[in-house]
């Protein structure tokens, strides 16, 4: 440690070093614009006053985490993790305050000394020993630790956040350069203000950056259907901008090799952490009840996301349409990490589902179906030379090529987005037809009206005698395991006018064949 004295001469050798190289200041002011009656009150309020002052010097440059329990540093566009400690490094900044202020007490000794104001001499030289004493202080690891203690945790000028106010701005999207406000298409410099921790790895430069191999590659890939590249553009642009305004649930589909693949990894690289992976088990029906106070990491994944993406369903899986709703219906999540506490979080993902193979819905679901958008993949793209009309020669190198795109790509979203402004998701025929296809497949209570059931507005019959005609064709078409009576009613008061007198009873179907009872 170096002696007081030595620390006094230090002053005074950087005193008469910086005093050519700077205007004089205003009497009482030091360069950082806190006065010094500021600066003496946070010395007199020992390390409760040292943490105010590095808040105020520090403001708006490092801020700390609750959530997280770490700070966090600004870097010129957006918050980062403070992951080479600067914060605990710039404590150094209290020193230096505390040490300006020194130099003032060096100028009025002078003063007072020529004056002979021996006790005001006295009490300022009392006051920069004590000055001295806390900057010794401050270069110590305990003194560095608490100050930084007190920043974020004093009364008057906390620099701190809960973690939840970051990343809640939909319409802005960070980037190393600045931030592009979504609903206008303009640039910006970031603002710490704006909160935003997660952004786009890719360098904005500019809304026409050209991106002419991502193009052609969704020509190709959408078999030159213009009205779907468009759909795709605004839906894409519209998941960019982290709303949940539209409650859907995009069903990427076709046999593997097709470039929804390509699409999702280009997707991730341009919006960085903004996009992720989920596993498409959350999607899934389990079997069986989750624990709602146990930990669920997967939910907690979704949290500050713009795009999840799902994968690789396995043939026969079922959805769980509760969850399925949950995560595409715009509510707050509520999850809880491993050995952490709940946190409810607002929702800003649009949840994509990638597979070779449809999962099984429930048909009578309206909800659910309503969310639905399937996107058919047609094509194959095949490393050798095509021999089906669906194949077509793969591109080894396209990633490489499209990941050279980013800006145009990121351009494009942008575009995406103020299109979806305009005109809304609008999915074209292409979609709406596979989408009402894939329904129809799923709809096995309609494929026992079809071959079972008349529909005669006069006719009525007996939900005893329905169920039997339906075990039977259920065993003979689906499996052994037959639904119950009371789910097989359930399906059947959604389609038609029922009673109950004594028994119940549906109007409006009878049964084809007389061996079902007609």
């Amino acid at each position: 440690d170096k002696p007081i004295d030595d620390i006094g001469k230090e002053v005074e050798a950087r005193r008469q070093k910086e005093a050519g190289a700077h205007p004089p200041k205003k009497s009482g002011d030091n360069d950082k614009g806190l006065n010094s009656r500021f600066i003496i009150k946070c010395l007199n309020a020992n390390e409760l006053g040292d943490g105010m002052l590095y808040a105020a010097i520090h403001k708006n440059k490092y801020i700390f985490n609750k959530s997280t329990g770490g700070w966090m540093i600004w870097t010129g566009h957006y918050w980062d993790i403070d992951h080479f400690n600067r914060a605990h490094a710039n404590v150094e900044g209290v020193s230096d305050v505390y040490l300006k202020e020194a130099y003032n007490i060096v100028d009025r000794i002078k003063q007072a000394t020529k004056q002979e104001k021996d006790d005001e001499v006295k009490q300022l030289t009392k006051l920069q020993t004590r000055i001295y004493k806390r900057v010794r202080r401050l270069r110590e690891e305990k003194g560095r630790v608490n100050t930084l203690k007190f920043a974020h945790t004093n009364q008057e000028m906390a620099i701190s956040i809960k973690g939840d106010e970051l990343d809640q701005q939909p319409l802005l999207l960070g980037t190393p350069g600045g931030v592009i406000e979504l609903r206008t298409g303009t640039f910006r410099p970031g603002r710490p203000d704006d909160l935003i921790s997660i952004i786009s790895p890719i360098e904005w430069q500019g809304i026409d950056c050209p991106a002419p191999t991502w193009e052609l590659f969704l020509m190709d890939v959408f078999e030159k259907n213009l009205e779907l590249m468009d759909f795709i553009a605004r839906l894409f642009g519209y998941a960019a901008a982290g709303l949940n305004i539209e409650h859907v649930f995009p069903i990427l589909i076709g046999r593997g090799r097709n470039g929804k693949g390509t699409i999702i990894e280009i997707m991730m690289h341009v919006m960085g952490d903004l996009a992720a992976p989920i596993s498409a088990e959350t999607l899934l029906d389990q079997g069986r009840a989750r624990n709602s106070a146990g930990p669920s990491p997967d939910i907690m994944a979704f949290r500050g996301l713009r795009m999840a993406f799902a994968s690789e369903t396995d043939e026969d899986r079922r959805f769980s349409h509760s969850r399925v709703k949950w995560l595409t219906g715009g509510d707050s999540l509520t999850g809880r990490q491993l050995q952490s506490s709940l946190v409810k979080f607002e929702t800003t993902h649009t949840l994509f589902l990638m597979t070779n193979h449809e999962p099984q819905a429930q048909s009578d679901d309206f909800s659910f179906w309503e969310r639905v958008f399937i996107i058919p993949f047609n094509l194959s793209y095949v490393n050798r030379e095509p021999a089906a009309d669906y194949e077509r020669p793969a591109d080894k190198h396209l990633m490489e090529k499209l990941k050279t795109e980013g800006p145009g790509i990121l351009a494009w979203l942008v575009r995406g987005y103020l299109a979806w402004q305009q005109i809304g998701i609008d999915p074209p025929l292409i979609v709406q037809r596979a989408t009402e296809d894939y329904h129809r497949n799923e709809d096995v209570m309609q494929d026992f009206l079809d071959m079972c059931c008349f529909l005669e507005p006069a006719q009525e019959t007996g939900a005893s005698e329905l169920h039997s005609a339906f075990a039977v064709w259920w065993t003979e078409n689906m499996s052994n395991r037959v639904p119950s009576q009371k789910k097989f009613g359930k399906w059947m008061r959604r389609r038609f006018k029922w009673e109950k007198i004594g028994t119940v009873r549906y109007y409006g179907l009878g049964l084809k064949s007389e061996e079902f009872g007609s």
